[in-house]
C-alpha cells in the first residue's frame, strides 16, 4: 500500500491499543495508518492498524461493520435483500446476508 501511494503518512497512536482476538490471544499495533476505503459502495475513512504477524489483508473492526450496517439500512437495495429468500448459485454475492 506505500508502494502504490495508497497509504502515504504514519498516524501517531495517541493511547495503548490493545487488541483481543481468538481464544484471548492479545497484541499490539506496530503502527496505524488512516485509509479512505469504499466497501459495498460506501466510502469511509477508517484506521489501518499493522499488525506483526497478521496474515489477514485486511480485517474489518466492529467500528466499520457498525458503521456500514447503519448506513447500509437506508438503502433500499439492503432491505430488498435481507427480506428475501435468495438462491445463492444465482446472487452468490448475498450469501453475506443470509
Amino acid at each position: 500500500m506505500l508502494e502504490e501511494n495508497i497509504i502515504t503518512k504514519e498516524k501517531e497512536l495517541s493511547e495503548q491499543v490493545i487488541l483481543i482476538g481468538c481464544g484471548g490471544h492479545q497484541t499490539h499495533p506496530k503502527c496505524a495508518y488512516e485509509v479512505e476505503i469504499e466497501v459495498y459502495g460506501m466510502q469511509c475513512t477508517v484506521p489501518i492498524l499493522v499488525i506483526p504477524g497478521q496474515k489477514d489483508e485486511l480485517i474489518l473492526g466492529s467500528n466499520v461493520i457498525k458503521y456500514l450496517m447503519h448506513e447500509m439500512k437506508g438503502s433500499n437495495d439492503y432491505w430488498r435483500v435481507t427480506a428475501q429468500n435468495c438462491d445463492m448459485s444465482e446472487f452468490p454475492d448475498t450469501f453475506q446476508f443470509s
